[in-house]
């Protein structure tokens, strides 16, 4: 259990770096694009098509780490009123709907990976693939970092039902 921890922290922050990354290359992108568009007339080529890959990676990665962080939105207003162990059963339920989504999302994208036709972007000079692998590698570790957090829940839930 130790090493699946140590994995999981591991992944959570190479996944805030990545992210926090692909948001600085998307507000250096956009801001040279005015500078060079408006300033100096002479629009950048790469700076719309960098900031969307960067925008996809940002959108799964981040998605990731907010699930690491268990910061999803949520309006718990009725959960909050159940006892302990039937908020800790509406904790599992919630993981488990979680872990279906980001399971199907995985398999859809890998699918995705295996039949697209990936085309080159010429004005960054980088395969699609590059941006479409953010989606399975994202729901990956939404994966990873869920059943973390249901193990944790379960074990709430076996407490609660012996207190």
């Amino acid at each position: 259990m130790r090493l699946l921890t140590r994995i999981a922290w591991g992944l959570e922050r190479a996944a805030l770096a990545l992210s926090v990354l692909a948001l600085l290359i998307i507000t250096a992108a956009m801001a040279a694009q005015v500078i060079w568009r408006y300033l100096l007339e002479d629009p950048l080529r790469w700076s719309e098509a960098g900031a969307v890959f960067a925008l996809v990676w940002l959108v799964f990665l981040g998605a990731a780490e907010l699930v690491a962080r268990d910061v999803q939105v949520s309006i718990p207003t009725l959960v909050d009123m159940l006892p302990r162990r039937g908020r800790a059963a509406c904790a599992i339920l919630a993981r488990l709907a979680t872990l279906a989504f980001a399971g199907l999302v995985v398999w859809l994208g890998l699918d995705w990976l295996t039949r697209a036709t990936h085309t080159f972007n010429h004005v960054l000079g980088l395969s699609t693939l590059w941006v479409k692998i953010a989606l399975p590698l994202g729901a990956s570790f939404m994966v990873l970092f869920t059943l973390r957090h249901l193990a944790r829940d379960i074990r709430a839930f076996l407490d609660a039902g012996r207190g």
